[in-house]
């Protein structure tokens, strides 16, 4: 079973292939938009179009798998095959849509829609059964918060390496050789998330069948409704949904702020992996606290911390020296945040029938890319309201900290709800 402890073996295998997943993630999130808009020169509202539909389909994918594989995500070896078969159509539709800019300029809008929805929709058979062994593989409270640890660890090394490939990726040598630059990561990408990938499939044999059921046990999906859900599990999908959507137009700005606030290719690769290394290095620290205290305490601590930082960060933001440690403890925030939201909606999960997992989830993961379609089109216009190449730069620093500090506000407000219903 997952989560025996940090370093057994099923539970590196399991982190190793959230990495691979991440890795996606992180360029899906950081990535995409500035590609779009900065390399492929795709006007900013057509950009956040393309990308809040992609994110749509990805949301209503994410129900529709949660509901039709209800069996594959009720054990440990289905789930498993079933991520295997999402990280290899991933793999293929990441690598072609960066192909995009080498698509005539008439083409490209259109291009670029179809390769996003497909590749959400793939993305959606890896993701989710990675997140319901969270539940099905896993025996106690302590063992969901090793696993969720874990994939926090992992998350937070994919997306400093992609944030660290920012000063890469950023370098002037024209449109072409940047082209030849982000094709060159996905394929790369590509290559250790299929691996770790089957790595963890292979892994999940030797598991005992936690939580299978035949599916003549399964009930009917009428009778698996997501509205059965305790209102705990609305609450954390509130919770998750806030910090998922403040988190994106943060992630989303990242790549406009080391191009046009910092303007030092350098500084502003090293001044983004910062924000990754703190999510990474701190989860040790988070594994401990989650042991001590308990989860809506921990939830608190996180959204107060990432309220200080983030004003940090806007103060200091123009001086790369002084805002480096703002950044890495406004990502260390994140990181104790992001593991205790996915270990208390595991708990809550792991409280219902084996078969209705695939639809938790869903319903989770369907809210949030939901969330984040509202978010990049909010970024798409907002970033056509001030010229954040020039003298305007400064709006898009704005954008980043009051998004994360109006998140952190909400997760107050619900923990606080949770709190009065006793759960």
């Amino acid at each position: 079973m997952l989560g025996a402890s940090q370093f057994d073996r099923a539970t590196a295998t399991y982190g190793l292939a959230h990495f691979g997943k991440s890795l996606f993630w992180f360029i899906s999130e950081i990535l995409f938009a500035f590609y779009l808009s900065e390399i492929c020169h795709v006007p900013a509202a057509y950009m956040g179009i393309i990308l809040a539909v992609g994110l749509l389909c990805g949301a209503t994918a994410d129900a529709c798998v949660g509901r039709w594989f209800t069996f594959n995500l009720s054990n440990a070896n289905g789930a498993g095959r079933l991520q295997l078969t999402g990280a290899f159509a991933s793999a293929i539709t990441i690598v072609l849509f960066f192909a995009t800019s080498i698509v005539p300029e008439t083409l490209r809008v259109f291009y670029a829609t179809a390769l996003s929805i497909c590749f959400r929709g793939c993305y959606a058979l890896y993701d989710l059964p990675q997140n319901a062994l969270m539940s099905i593989a896993t025996v106690s409270d302590t063992a969901r918060s090793t696993v969720a640890t874990t994939r926090a660890f992992f998350s937070g090394l994919a997306s400093f390496i992609v944030c660290l490939s920012t000063g890469y990726l950023l370098s002037e040598d024209g449109d072409s050789s940047a082209t030849q630059r982000f094709i060159s990561i996905a394929f790369g990408v590509s290559l250790i998330a299929v691996l770790s990938a089957f790595i963890l499939q292979r892994q999940l044999r030797n598991i005992p069948g936690a939580g299978i059921q035949s599916p003549e046990k399964v009930p009917p999906m009428s009778n698996t409704r997501s509205s059965n859900f305790p209102s705990a599990i609305w609450i954390i999908v509130g919770m998750c949904l806030a910090t998922a959507m403040s988190g994106s137009v943060f992630n989303k700005l990242e790549p406009y702020y080391a191009a046009y606030v910092i303007d030092t290719p350098f500084w502003g690769g090293i001044t983004l992996a910062g924000l990754a290394a703190g999510q990474t290095v701190s989860q040790p620290v988070w594994g401990y606290v989650s042991r001590r205290v308990s989860r809506q305490q921990h939830i608190c601590f996180c959204a107060g911390m990432i309220i200080v930082s983030a004003g940090l960060f806007w103060l200091f933001a123009g001086l790369p020296t002084v805002v480096l440690p703002c950044a890495v403890l406004l990502g260390a925030a994140f990181g104790g945040m992001g593991m205790v939201q996915w270990a208390t909606f595991a708990d809550q999960v792991a409280k219902l029938p084996a078969y209705q997992t695939g639809r938790a989830f869903g319903v989770l993961t369907a809210a949030i890319k939901g969330g984040l379609a509202v978010t990049v089109l909010s970024v798409g216009l907002g970033l056509r309201a001030f010229d954040y190449r020039g003298t305007q730069s400064g709006g898009v620093v704005a954008l980043m900290c009051l998004s994360v500090i109006t998140g952190a506000s909400i997760v107050l407000a619900l923990v606080h709800l949770l709190s009065l219903r006793r759960l």
